[in-house]
């Protein structure tokens, strides 16, 4: 982001093209060398700060040149291709959606999902964040309630009953709140607009707040979000909504631990103080309400069981909801609380409500 971190990485691009062309010259053949980020050792759990970080020792991937396939072949170009993207943006101080990437070049690339690994790979090789690249992610996180944003071009973004996209926090200069008693984050955007719909941010039953939903799995801004809030007004509760799912925990963790992939960015994209509220399985015996667990469904949760996070004793109340899950066979959604508004809104409510007692109690 700054004048530094730019001139650091077109010179760390520069000596990866010319470490590669050098040697091609000398023996006919060459690689780029990427910090994989999928091996055991790659991430690390932190026990004192809680979070996911880099591992000690990096292991690499080797996009080598001639490739010994045309598959591998076709990832060199790939990855060259990207690299000339970062330094075009940084060069021309310009800003680049992944999704632009991508579009610049579709019969390449071939898929989106090529253009996020290949970024996200060069962003923890160089040890930098992938905003810093020039490059970000379409917004896609929504939020309402009692907030001010003052952004950094000195305009100021009111919350209000509007819904809108959560900015990236390198526009933002500085977060205020107005009568904010929680923050809720709500899993599905269904579940959210409903919320929304009943003005739920500003009931005199639980006081004013603000609603945040990340579509699922949180974007980059919504995660800076959260945390930069949480950093600045530490006596707020943040809560967590999620569906009684391996899938809904696992978000949820994205928030609190951070993401494997981008490990070596969540020193400032996790919430630590994010607090799970539900929904639980048991709220709910009705046969209707609860959805059998599929093969990948336990599968997914025996992993996450298996996470060193969920180990903690401060985690005893996800761990039982995971075991619960695998013993009854059964998982449980918030489109299957109720299929009318006010079953949902009457469910989260009481929710908010019990644990904002609990803690002036």
């Amino acid at each position: 982001k700054s004048e530094s971190d730019k001139e650091y990485i077109l010179n760390a691009i520069e000596l990866m093209v010319i470490s590669f062309l050098t040697k091609l010259e000398r023996q006919g053949e060459s690689e780029i060398k990427l910090v994989s980020r999928n091996t055991k050792t790659a991430v690390k759990f932190d026990k004192q700060k809680k979070i996911l970080e880099p591992g000690k020792r990096d292991s690499y991937l080797l996009v080598k040149f001639p490739g010994s396939n045309a598959r591998a072949t076709w990832k060199f170009a790939v990855v060259l291709r990207i690299l000339d993207f970062i330094s075009d943006c940084l060069t021309h101080e310009r800003i680049m959606t992944k999704r632009d990437i991508y579009y610049q070049d579709t019969k390449l690339f071939k898929s989106q999902q090529t253009v996020d690994l290949i970024i996200d790979d060069i962003a923890r090789t160089l040890k930098v964040s992938r905003s810093s690249l020039g490059i970000v992610a379409a917004q896609k996180s929504l939020i309402c309630g009692n907030y001010q944003l003052e952004m950094a071009d000195c305009s100021v973004l009111m919350g209000s009953g509007d819904i809108q996209l959560i900015p990236t926090m390198d526009q933002v200069a500085r977060i205020s709140i107005i009568r904010c008693s929680y923050v809720l984050v709500v899993e599905k955007e269904a579940v959210f607009r409903c919320l929304h719909s009943v003005r739920f941010f500003d009931r005199l039953d639980i006081g004013s707040g603000i609603l945040v939903t990340g579509k699922g799995y949180a974007d980059i801004a919504c995660r800076q979000f959260l945390f930069q809030f949480s950093d600045l007004y530490p006596s707020i509760p943040i809560f967590a909504i999620v569906d009684s799912d391996p899938h809904g925990i696992d978000i949820y963790a994205n928030y609190k631990f951070g993401s494997r992939a981008l490990a070596h960015e969540n020193g400032w994209l996790t919430t630590p103080a994010i607090q799970w509220i539900g929904i639980k399985i048991i709220d709910y015996t009705e046969d209707s309400a609860w959805i059998p667990l599929s093969r990948v469904d336990r599968r997914k949760t025996a992993n996450l069981l298996r996470k060193p996070w969920i180990k903690q004793d401060s985690e005893i109340q996800l761990r039982t909801e995971l075991q619960r899950m695998l013993f009854l066979g059964y998982k449980c959604e918030m489109n299957t609380i109720g299929t009318e508004v006010n079953s949902v809104v009457r469910y989260i409510t009481d929710t908010v409500f019990a644990h904002l007692n609990n803690k002036n109690s």
